[in-house]
């Protein structure tokens, strides 16, 4: 048996999406709407089968999902955007900016501080690779990318 995912809903309303996962020899099903993991508790049940279209990026045929919060927005002087990845199974993250890899940013979201246009040189480009570890093996999955534009300050006016 192979399983790839599965939902439960309440009068409509998504209250579990689980997907499988495994680290090291940990293996059970990730919930991706309470974030919780939940192992196998009944003895001498049949493990799942980790595999299938999640899991290691290019490896399985699943995608790094990255977005940009808030969606389609640029930053303001002054202001912040957090952009986070999500991996199902990943158990960290290699975040880059014009390909230099962020160092400390391992992590499954990092905060991106506005900075002159004219410092960053036009539109950086924020790369996140999700890392897997399949049979004690640490393996990439797939990069994804976002543009973040950063806004000029502006124009001011001194009226005399």
């Amino acid at each position: 048996m192979k399983l790839y995912a599965f939902r439960i809903y309440e009068a409509g309303v998504l209250v579990h999406e689980y997907l499988p996962y495994k680290s090291g020899e940990t293996v059970g099903l990730y919930d991706t709407v309470t974030g919780d993991v939940k192992l196998n508790s009944v003895d001498g049940a049949n493990a799942f089968e980790y595999g299938g279209g999640m899991g290691y990026g290019k490896f399985a045929g699943a995608k790094t999902v990255l977005t940009v919060s808030p969606a389609g927005t640029s930053i303001n002087p002054h202001k912040a955007a957090t952009l986070s990845a999500f991996a199902p199974g990943a158990i960290r993250y290699i975040w880059t900016r014009n390909g230099e890899v962020l160092a400390g940013a391992s992590g499954p979201e990092i905060t991106v501080v506005w900075e002159s246009p004219k410092k960053v040189g036009g539109t950086p480009v924020y790369g996140v690779t999700p890392v897997f570890l399949k049979d004690g093996v640490k393996v990439l999955g797939e990069e994804a990318t976002a543009k973040v534009t950063m806004l000029p300050l502006g124009m001011v006016l001194i009226l005399r």
